[in-house]
């Protein structure tokens, strides 16, 4: 995504104009796209939370949309019949080029 879109996101979710958002704000924005429960956006937002403060400023922000964009884009890549789910197959493939490890027991 362009930076100066993905920054005026930013701004339009920063409701409170604090330079940071928080996870009901992080929630809002990621609405437009998908369902995201607030305490998922929560974890996001502290693998994310360079200060510990419980908000990510724009920098982490960026981070954590890469982040997404990145594993919306592995899904995609693994869901083969295009069903917008993994059946066991695709999920087993999706973790084994993570480097995970199964056993057909």
């Amino acid at each position: 995504m362009d930076p100066n879109v993905l920054q005026q996101w930013f701004l339009a979710v920063d409701t409170d104009r604090s330079g940071n958002i928080d996870a009901d704000e992080l929630q809002r924005c990621l609405s437009n796209s998908s369902d995201f429960e607030l305490r998922t956006c929560r974890l996001m937002i502290k693998m994310f939370d360079q200060t510990g403060d419980g908000t990510i400023n724009f920098q982490e922000f960026s981070g954590l949309w890469r982040f997404l964009a990145d594993w919306q884009t592995a899904f995609q890549n693994f869901d083969r019949d295009r069903s917008g789910a993994l059946d066991v197959n695709e999920a087993v493939q999706a973790l084994q080029t993570q480097g995970y490890n199964f056993s057909n027991d």
